[in-house]
């Protein structure tokens, strides 16, 4: 049985490789859109869901796209649970920049408000840069330090990961923050006022280049005074993209809301500046 099993798992893989040498240039056009690359790569990290396309994922990588592109260097994304966001913004979009936007000396220090998520996302990011279907599309993407929580490569691009107390001396060209809170403690004030506190105080010095580097921080609303409620009340230039639960309800449907991005630098902005989410006209 382990033999047939192995068997089929070698022409399950043959297959594939024969996929992407007869399809490699379709999908690489596809994927110079980082939704185009979420909507190709869905499959090797999720073999067992069928992909779902959403207008929330277009919203967020849009956004994202906008980092990637010099005209966002804050962003807050406010989303809830069940959206991807974590696969979107702490897996897909790095390799999609390191592969194909070529960016591959991009140095990134992911965080999360424990050691699970941090795992969990450094995993699923190496997983897919090692895969044969992203080896295959970008071979100049190579891997030559693996570990639990941090990889990089040969063009010395890195990407470190480590839980949001940790957060002392790395630095990167992005910071991306990805709910900083925990579920079980952010209505402990006292948690909740060190996890502002290490985001006021330190989070902004993690940075490699204070003008060109980027922060994302994206996270579900828990408290008035969590972080993303500090970043409003200080005033802090963040681009703020807000996706309700309310109208991620049919968040599959393509008739979803239009989204237009707003930044700090656009005329009559000032402090956070939040991207529209409204209906179609």
């Amino acid at each position: 049985m382990r033999a047939i099993r192995a068997e089929k798992a070698r022409r399950a893989a043959e297959a594939e490789r024969e996929r992407i040498a007869k399809d490699a240039e379709r999908i690489r056009a596809r994927c110079q859109t980082l939704a185009g690359f979420v909507r190709e790569a869905w499959h090797v990290l999720e073999p067992r869901a069928q992909y779902t396309h959403g207008w929330h994922i277009d919203a967020i990588c849009q956004h994202l796209e906008a980092v990637t592109d010099g005209r966002i260097n804050r962003l807050l994304i406010n989303a809830p649970p069940g959206s991807s966001k974590s696969l979107l913004v702490s897996v897909m979009w790095q390799a999609w920049e390191w592969g194909p936007r070529g960016l591959s000396s991009m140095r990134y220090l992911t965080t999360s408000s424990n050691d699970g998520p941090v795992k969990r996302d450094t995993r699923k990011c190496r997983d897919l840069m090692l895969s044969d279907w992203y080896r295959s599309l970008w071979p100049e993407v190579e891997l030559n330090r693996t570990g639990e929580t941090s990889f990089s490569n040969t063009k010395t691009g890195t990407r470190e990961g480590v839980p949001f107390g940790s957060l002392t001396s790395q630095r990167g060209d992005r910071l991306v923050i990805d709910d900083p809170h925990s579920t079980e403690t952010a209505e402990s004030a006292a948690d909740r006022l060190a996890t502002t506190r290490k985001f006021r105080e330190g989070a902004q010095n993690r940075l490699n280049d204070q003008e060109k580097s980027a922060i994302v921080v994206i996270m579900q609303r828990l408290h008035e005074e969590d972080v993303s409620g500090v970043i409003a009340e200080v005033g802090m230039e963040y681009v703020h993209l807000m996706l309700p639960m309310s109208k991620l309800k049919n968040h599959a449907s393509q008739d979803g809301p239009t989204v237009t991005i707003r930044t700090p630098q656009d005329p009559g902005a000032a402090g956070t500046s939040p991207s529209s989410v409204g209906g179609k006209p």
